[in-house]
Order: structure tokens, then sequence, then C-alpha cells
């Protein structure tokens, strides 16, 4: 690229594929001619009760699920220092016992399935808090248990409407927040399953909300925030994957 539009030196490459990406677990080079490739579906998928995560929508008004939040106990974001960077794919099999980790898993897959693009997320939550924030995260498990990140995304509630209008909540009323999760090239394999989590730390990725809603610079105080997660018709909590057919 430099050699020719900088040195002009005639190499063709503007005749090549305008978009190539690495797929995680099928161990190849992918070319298109854009991102995400034109292929690309995004398909929803459920959070449901019992912990279950369904392509299928909730029929019915299922029980919502709760958790505590305490900022002096955030759930950790796993980084390996070594790697100098956060986005490895860390395995939170350990995480995930923790209560104030909710996830949800899919049946084992039946065949591959392959995303590459943006992943996003829907939840409709409510807080106790005036302020808060949201975890949202997507893992592969293998049939050891090991549930290894794949995608993730972090919102403070209060931004919600975007960073340019911040709106503190209501506490215990529900809001729909819209999250975008890091973009990927992945293929689950058969018999693994796919997991979401939901939290609402991210220790060593950003400072724990203090849940207050006074101005994080200055607050030296912190209050423990109650969660609800729902998942129902009329509020279908779910995460889209842009699948690649």
């Amino acid at each position: 690229m430099f050699d020719r539009f900088l040195k002009g030196i005639e190499n063709e490459v503007e005749k090549e594929p305008r978009v190539q990406y690495y797929l995680v677990g099928a161990d190849e080079w992918r070319n298109a001619d854009a991102w995400p490739p034109a292929e690309v579906k995004l398909t929803k998928l459920y959070l449901r009760a019992g912990g279950k995560l369904s392509f299928t929508a909730p029929p019915t008004q299922e029980r919502p699920d709760t958790y505590t939040f305490d900022p002096s106990d955030p759930a950790p974001h796993l980084i390996d220092v070594s790697e100098n960077e956060l986005s490895v794919p860390e395995n939170y099999k350990e995480v995930e016992k923790r209560a104030d980790v909710l996830t949800y898993t899919t049946e084992p897959l039946a065949e591959d399935v392959t995303v590459a693009g943006d992943l996003f997320a829907c939840l409709y939550a409510a807080s106790s808090a005036r302020d808060t924030d949201w975890v949202i995260r997507v893992t592969d498990v293998d049939d050891q248990g090991n549930s290894i990140r794949v995608s993730d995304g972090i919102l403070r509630a209060r931004y919600r409407h975007g960073f340019d209008c911040p709106k503190l909540l209501t506490p215990g009323q529900v809001e729909e927040y819209r999250l975008r999760l890091t973009r990927v090239g992945y293929v689950f394999k058969e018999g693994h399953r796919i997991r979401v989590q939901v939290t609402s730390g991210a220790q060593n990725l950003a400072f724990p909300n203090t849940n207050t809603g006074d101005d994080p610079a200055a607050d030296t105080e912190s209050v423990v925030a109650n969660q609800t997660v729902l998942h129902e018709p009329d509020y279908p909590s779910h995460v889209e994957l842009p699948l690649l057919s």
C-alpha cells in the first residue's frame, strides 16, 4: 500500500480485495469487498429464564434475574499483561462463579456457527441506583467447561442515549441499553456452546461506577446497586450475532 501510493510503484495493490480478515477457529484468512461481509445476517440470540440462551424469543413473561453490584468488589476483566493489550481470549470459567455475574448458555451446537463483523447487545434492565455500568461478554464454552472470551462491551447507564446527552436513571425503572461489542471473525465449533455474561464490573478495563450518579472525578462515596435483567416479550434482551452464511 505504501509502495503504491507513497512511492508510486505500480504493484496493483488497488486490485486486491478491500477487506482481509482472519477467521479464528478456521485458522484462515478471508477476503471481502466490505466490512462486515455482504453475506452476513444479524441474528438474535435471546436471554431466557434458567440461564438459557436461545434463537427463540421468550413467548411468555419470564421471571427476571437479579444480582447486586458492589463497586468495592467488581468482577474482573481478565487480561494478560505480557500481551500488552486487553482483547485476549482469557478463560472466564472461574469468574462466572461469582454471584454478580449472570450467564446464559445455548445447548451444544449441532454445527459450526461462524460470525464475522460487529456484535451488538440489547439489554432491558433496571437498577436501584442513579447510575451504574453494564458489561456484556460473549464466550465460547468447550466440552471441558472452559469459557473463552470472544467479544465484549461496556456501557455507563447515564450515556444510554449517547455521550452527548447524559441522563441519570430513575431507580427501579426499566431501560433499554444498546451496546456495541468488539468486532470479530470467529467459528464456534460443533459441540461447543455460546454463552452471554451480564455483569456490572470490569476491573482492569474500567474504574468501577460508584452508582451514586455524582461526578466520578470527585466522588468519594459509593452505593451497592440491585440490578434486574428482564427477558420477556415486552423486554426481549438479546445479543445480535453477525452470522456468516
